[in-house]
């Protein structure tokens, strides 16, 4: 308990990162990044701009699933266990196989270059840290005998794949890495082998074999991990954000056990002092490791934590945060006195509940709400545009990841339609729905004339001049029609 002043102010923080957290959970069932508009092209993607990697197939958020899971469930018990659910669906129908967890990657240039872009090659791969996320997720929210298709074979390929203790992102990647680890050692050390035993077909002598092999695994990326804690040579913010993420993971199932990884993480990283420059995103990560090793019964100086936490506080602003963000600030604050209590007991709008008289009406959290949509929905009609010439030069798996970006296209405007938005939007997002089906078509011109036509009538004077800007780059073939849609999506939030 960090007992700062002003505990009402802390739970308004609370209450609020709770509301966000629910907003950037996608229709398909992940959670996905929060409100990040690139300023200079204006369209909605990372706030550290959009990666190469994801111009062209998406990054599965495995991480912030499972973490936003685990604190919805800690909080409200089993109110949400339809969106746990849909995570758990978008995890099995979308990657997890066997208990192996697939992604796409982009590889290597091909030799042609379309419109000045050089297309790739597809590559569906196992993610070994997804892996491990996914395999907690189904301890944590599933029924064992349910999962059980999944936890043997996730387990083998874990322990095939450990190198000198640690873990890569990819099965045959030499670089380990700590974030890789930590989840690899909190499966293993969560798995309860032994029911897991029960349900196999293994011999004795098999089974007897296979539980020293996971001890020591466990032993050996316990140990890794402490190494990895006591080196003071990575930079400051590094350090905070892999070895507090490992405390925050790590710590509530080693407890005491876990307490030489604890005090190394502090003896090294959370050191008073720290965190006096830190940007907003590391200092939650940094407060929630100290929070984690006070509860491990490590001490930690209460001046400084308070310190700490009033920056939190003070300083919080959503619009700035992402998922991981808001689930870090929930724990950090959630023993404090009335925090849990006010969370629970408030009224959140929850646009995926399927009982649609349960949505409160809120005009600022609906307008949140589809402000994240409309930008998901554009960086989905980017990766299409991108993967267009692909498409029809029939290069192999093209058609396979446009086909499942067009299907989150669909269930983004389908949940906008069931959101029940007004006439003008409806006719928008039916005109936008034309041009994703028939982007090179008579049809498609109507639609664009038919968008402008509304932006007129509805629209603020600026957009309208932005938007004769793109219908010019349209004209001039210099841009391709989804890619001008894109753009245009970031102020559809403005008429919804």
């Amino acid at each position: 308990m960090i007992s700062i002043r002003h505990n009402d102010k802390v739970a308004t923080v609370c209450v609020t990162a709770f509301q966000q957290l629910l907003h950037t959970q996608t229709p398909w069932g992940e959670w996905g990044k929060g409100y990040t508009v690139r300023a200079d092209r204006g369209r909605a993607i990372d706030r550290e701009g959009m990666e190469e990697s994801e111009k062209w197939v998406p990054k599965p958020n495995m991480y912030r699933t499972l973490a936003a899971a685990q604190i919805l469930r800690e909080l409200h018990g089993d109110r949400y266990d339809h969106r746990i659910g849909r995570a758990w669906n978008w995890i099995t129908k979308c990657h997890l196989d066997k208990g192996c967890f697939y992604t796409w990657y982009p590889g290597q240039n091909f030799e042609l270059e379309v419109e000045g872009m050089s297309l790739k090659t597809l590559n569906y791969e196992v993610d070994l840290r997804h892996t491990a996320e996914a395999l907690v997720f189904a301890l944590q929210f599933r029924n064992l005998d349910d999962t059980a298709e999944h936890l043997l074979p996730g387990l083998h390929l874990l322990l095939d794949n450990q190198q000198n203790g640690a873990w890569g992102e990819k099965v045959g990647l030499r670089k380990v890495q700590p974030i890789a680890t930590t989840y690899a050692v909190e499966f293993l050390l969560r798995l309860p082998l032994n029911k897991l035993l029960d349900l196999s077909e293994l011999s004795a002598k098999d089974a007897n074999t296979l539980k020293q092999r996971v001890d020591a695994s466990t032993s050996a990326g316990v140990a890794w991990l402490i190494r990895q804690a006591q080196d003071k040579t990575r930079d400051l913010k590094d350090r905070i954000q892999k070895m507090a993420h490992t405390l925050y993971r790590l710590g509530p199932v080693m407890g005491g056990a876990g307490q030489p990884l604890g005090q190394a993480v502090v003896d090294t990283t959370l050191l008073p002092g720290n965190a006096d420059h830190l940007s907003y995103q590391d200092l939650v990560r940094f407060a929630v490791g100290v929070v984690v090793a006070q509860r491990m019964g490590i001490a930690y100086p209460k001046v400084y934590f308070k310190h700490v936490c009033a920056r939190l506080v003070d300083e919080f602003n959503y619009r700035a945060l992402d998922a991981p963000d808001y689930i870090w600030l929930l724990e950090t604050f959630k023993d404090e006195p009335g925090v849990a209590e006010a969370v629970r007991g408030a009224s959140y709008f929850d646009y995926l509940d399927p009982n649609q008289e349960n949505r409160p009406k809120a005009p600022a959290d609906k307008a949140d709400n589809f402000s994240l949509l409309s930008h998901w929905l554009a960086e989905s009609l980017l990766r299409i545009d991108n993967l267009r010439r692909g498409v029809e030069l029939n290069v192999e798996d093209y058609d396979v990841v446009s086909g499942q970006e067009r299907a989150r296209v669909e269930e983004i405007l389908d949940t906008l339609e069931d959101l029940g938005v007004g006439k003008v939007s409806r006719q928008v997002l039916e005109h936008t729905r034309t041009i994703l089906l028939a982007p090179a078509s008579a049809k498609s011109e109507k639609a664009w004339e038919g968008i402008e036509s509304l932006y007129r009538r509805s629209g603020p004077a600026e957009l309208l001049a932005k938007l004769r800007l793109l219908k010019e780059q349209q004209s001039s073939n210099t841009r391709s029609a989804l890619s001008l849609l894109a753009d245009i999506l970031q102020v559809v939030s403005f008429i919804l």
